[in-house]
Formats: C-alpha cells, sequence, structure tokens
C-alpha cells in the first residue's frame, strides 16, 4: 500500500517534467531509493506512516535538481570547473609526454645516440610525472552536498562521475594521436610498415589498463581487465608470429592464454574467500 503511495508521490513530483531518458533516470533512481530506504525503516521497526514521512522528507528538492540539470549541467561552481579543465589539460600533456618520449627513444637509438635517447626519456617521464600527479592533484574538490537528501546525495554522485568521465575523455585525446605519432615514427626508422601496426593493438590494451586503473566502477573492473588481457594476447601473438615466422603454431598461445585466464580467476576467487 505504502510503496504504492510513494510511486504515486514520485509521480506527481515529475507531472511536469520533460519525458527526457535523464530526466526518466532520475526519476527511476529515486523511486529505487525511497522503496529501499522505506523497507530498511520497517526493518528497523518503524511504522509504515512513520516510514512513509520519513522517506518522503528525506527526498529534498527535486525540483532545484532538475532545474539545475536542465539549465547548468554539472553540479559544480566556476572556479572548480576552471580547476577541472586545467586538470584535465595537465593529465592531457603529461600522457602525451609519456608517451612521445617513446618516439624520442627510438629516434636517437636510430642515429645512434641511445645515452642521449634514454637521458632525454627519463626527463620527459620526470616531467610527464609532475604534470599528471599536479593535475590529479588540482581541484579535487567537487560538489559539497549540504545534507544527506537523495538530491544533494544525487548531485554529489553526478558531479564526481562527470569529472571521472571528463579525465578520461582527457586521456584519450593524449594517447591516440602520440600512439599515431610513435607508429608512424618506428614505421619510418625500421621500414617494417608490415608489423608495426601491432602498436594499435598494444595502445588498446594499455587504454584499456587506464581505464581499468583510474575510472572502472568496481563492478567493471572484470570487463576492463578481460578487454585489456585479450588485447596483450593478440599483440603478443602477431609479434612472435611476424618475428619468428611460426604461424604453424603461434596460435596455441590462444590456448595457453585461457589457462592462464582460468587460473587468474580461480586465484581470485580463492583471494575473495579468504
Amino acid at each position: 500500500m505504502m510503496n504504492k503511495k510513494i510511486a504515486e508521490h514520485v509521480q506527481e513530483l515529475f507531472a511536469g517534467a520533460p519525458p527526457e531518458p535523464k530526466i526518466l533516470e532520475i526519476k527511476e533512481e529515486l523511486l529505487a531509493n525511497l522503496n529501499e530506504k522505506y523497507l530498511d525503516l520497517l526493518a528497523e521497526g518503524k511504522s509504515e506512516e512513520a516510514a512513509y514521512s520519513l522517506v518522503i522528507a528525506g527526498i529534498g528538492d527535486i525540483h532545484d535538481l532538475l532545474r539545475d540539470y536542465t539549465a547548468c549541467g554539472p553540479y559544480t561552481a566556476a572556479e572548480i570547473e576552471k580547476k577541472r579543465e586545467l586538470k584535465n589539460i595537465l593529465v592531457s600533456v603529461g600522457a602525451a609526454v609519456y608517451v612521445l618520449s617513446l618516439a624520442v627513444l627510438l629516434l636517437f637509438s636510430w642515429y645512434g645516440l641511445e645515452h642521449a635517447g634514454w637521458a632525454i626519456t627519463i626527463l620527459c617521464w620526470a616531467v610527464a610525472t609532475g604534470l599528471i600527479v599536479y593535475g590529479a592533484n588540482l581541484g579535487r574538490t567537487g560538489y559539497e552536498k549540504r545534507d544527506d537528501s537523495f538530491v544533494e546525495q544525487y548531485k554529489e554522485k553526478t558531479a564526481a562521475k562527470e569529472s571521472a568521465n571528463s579525465l578520461k575523455r582527457a586521456v584519450n585525446s593524449a594517447v591516440w594521436p602520440s600512439v599515431v605519432v610513435i607508429y608512424l615514427a618506428s614505421s619510418f626508422i625500421s621500414n617494417r610498415w608490415d608489423i608495426t601496426w601491432i602498436i594499435f593493438i598494444a595502445a588498446a590494451s594499455l587504454q584499456q589498463f587506464i581505464h581499468w586503473r583510474l575510472f572502472a566502477r568496481p563492478e567493471e573492473k572484470n570487463k576492463y581487465w578481460y578487454s585489456m588481457f585479450w588485447s596483450a594476447i593478440l599483440a603478443i601473438y602477431f609479434v612472435i608470429s611476424f618475428t619468428f615466422s611460426v604461424w604453424a603454431w603461434s596460435w596455441i598461445i590462444f590456448i595457453a592464454a585461457v589457462a592462464v585466464q582460468q587460473i587468474i580467476m580461480l586465484m581470485k576467487m580463492w583471494g575473495d574467500k579468504a
């Protein structure tokens, strides 16, 4: 009975809202949140009326949320948004310097200046690390919720998600142009256009690793791990096959990879149980 009453109340709150996908998503999340809290309060011994009153009181100003969402987008003050943009630029440049340093090493090695190449590469790594660390710590302050209502919690979660997505786009925009530069540099230097394209497969694995370490939610970890693992296996397969011309048996790598994957999964299961 009360669950139906909660649904009717939510329907009234969104009566004037446009039927856009994001608005419907907020509505569904609010309804699920209220029903869950309602059941928790009943389990604590609250009466149906008291539980209903408490969950309704905990909604907050839903009209403020809808107005902010349609008008302003991310829930951050202007100065926080500026820091976020600067952070993304620094991280993007840092990632680009990391990748391009490999092209510098290849170029110097081609001319027999390996020591100078390593010195410049290490310097590039130091600069890139500094840029990324500084950028990652710049503007850490996101939306600060004013209370524990659903509206404020949703704003805080949305701001954090926007920040993560923005940073992910910055990293992607730095990695792939840099990968193209490395591909062209290594191809011209080695004149092995038949094999250097494998760099793109390795880069895809690297991208998945970055997303896995920095951006993936707990429930997404396995998806990124599998993608990263098999991209790396594919790159290894092609490198070995082209380098040693062993196409007749190099496909066994995939069978071995399946076995390794199963072993890793078993180790993870045992670790979780422990």
